[in-house]
């Protein structure tokens, strides 16, 4: 008969144990993505024309989804470095919004919308393809490490 006295200890749950991310972290990403759409689309109106308060309220809808979907779907890593780029992020989702605040507030001086279009567009486009570029280096490293052993 074996007895064992000492509890069991629960293993810390690594990448290798639970590789698949939170449903909830997937339906966030995709709404912050349909969200860059609509904000791509209500920019490209005016452009064509369309209709200035339809283009007004499709960006406005597509920065709050942004915004919704940065905020709820946070980086749950160790790598400061991708926490810091998560939130840059969602700085941009907040340019974005100040942007839509811009596009209903003046008329007068129609330049600051884009302005903030550009500054939120430029952290997002930074911000993802240095997210990109952390995690393969550091899936590397990782792999590197495997073969050594």
């Amino acid at each position: 008969m074996n007895i064992n006295t000492t509890p069991t200890m629960k293993k810390k749950q690594t990448k290798e144990d639970n590789p698949q991310p939170r449903k909830s972290d997937l339906v966030m990403n995709l709404v912050a993505n349909i969200g860059l759409i609509l904000i791509v689309v209500g920019a490209a109106m005016p452009l064509f024309h369309g209709p200035i308060f339809v283009a007004q309220c499709v960006y406005a809808t597509g920065a709050a989804l942004t915004l919704i979907g940065r905020l709820f779907a946070p980086y749950r890593g160790d790598n400061i470095r991708v926490r810091r780029l998560f939130s840059m992020q969602i700085f941009a989702a907040l340019a974005f919004v100040v942007a839509a605040f811009f596009m209903f507030y003046d008329q007068s001086s129609p330049n600051d919308w884009i302005a903030f279009t550009i500054v939120g567009a430029l952290l997002q486009i930074y911000a993802s393809f240095m997210i990109q570029h952390i995690e393969k280096k550091n899936e590397a490293a990782e792999n590197d490490a495997k073969n050594q052993k």
